[in-house]
């Protein structure tokens, strides 16, 4: 009985259309999501990204989700442009809904995932909710063993330099990634963009266990500094180097 209300819920939430009262779409049409809930604190990384002047930016979202960061962007960046990218085909037609009811036209959105190389892979979707998702193989199967009503879909999959080579993008001024354990290939199937755009990049560190998001940090960074890049930890508010880089393993980077 309980699950069953739980699920009217739900479906009644993802088919309802409200004004944000928090978070960063605030003020802005929703559907799906939880910002209609007066007095939700804003988070870290969502006072970190308001505290960022991206007017005039061209801003890509990969892991647009419903559009949240996507919808706060587009605002933000007033003649600038926002590319969103959202693989999970539920989460995709409420983002296309909320660029729309917010008539927002200064946002493109594919419905792909992006990686290091063009292929196509399993995705798994945790619950019976019409968000998250992730395609990384160990997360996968710790979703397939602990959660209830999980399905799996198909996804294309890309590398962002073929994206941008493919519909001729703008290059990136911000890059936010929040990939579920697949930053790594996402930053290198951006190789030939980080190395001619230097964009700033806003991570959301993710792993399946300890040992998998330390090892996840620690090649990140490697990569990053590589190309020059310093690294701060938006919720430490510390700076990530090879002594400390552990603490990077859950959270948010900014790179610059």
């Amino acid at each position: 009985m309980k699950d069953s209300i739980k699920s009217i819920v739900r479906s009644f939430l993802r088919n309802y259309t409200y004004t944000a009262k928090s978070g960063l779409a605030r003020g802005l049409k929703l559907r799906g999501g939880k910002e209609f809930i007066p007095f939700i604190p804003v988070s870290m990384e969502e006072q970190f990204i308001m505290n960022l002047d991206l007017r005039g930016w061209t801003v890509y979202d990969i892991g647009a989700h419903i559009g949240v960061h996507t919808l706060f962007c587009a605002k933000a960046v007033g003649g600038g442009k926002v590319i969103s990218y959202e693989p999970n085909p539920d989460s995709y037609k409420r983002l296309l809904y909320n660029i729309k009811v917010n008539h927002f036209s200064n946002v493109q959105a594919y419905n792909i995932a992006l990686g290091k190389e063009r292929t196509e892979e399993t995705m798994v979707l945790p619950g019976s909710g019409p968000g998250g998702g992730t395609i990384d193989e160990t997360i996968k199967g710790e979703c397939l063993a602990h959660h209830d009503g999980k399905r799996t879909i198909k996804v294309e999959v890309d590398a962002l330099d073929n994206q941008i080579m493919l519909y001729r993008l703008p290059k990136p001024d911000l890059i936010k990634i929040g990939v579920e354990g697949l930053e790594l290939d996402v930053l290198l199937g951006a190789k030939a963009t980080i190395e001619k755009s230097k964009p700033k990049l806003l991570v959301e560190m993710h792993g399946a266990d300890e040992e998998k998001k330390i090892k996840n940090i620690k090649n990140v960074m490697d990569l990053l500094i590589l190309h020059q890049y310093s690294i701060w930890h938006v919720e430490k508010e510390v700076e990530i180097t090879h002594i400390n880089y552990q603490i990077g393993k859950e959270g948010h980077i900014y790179c610059t």
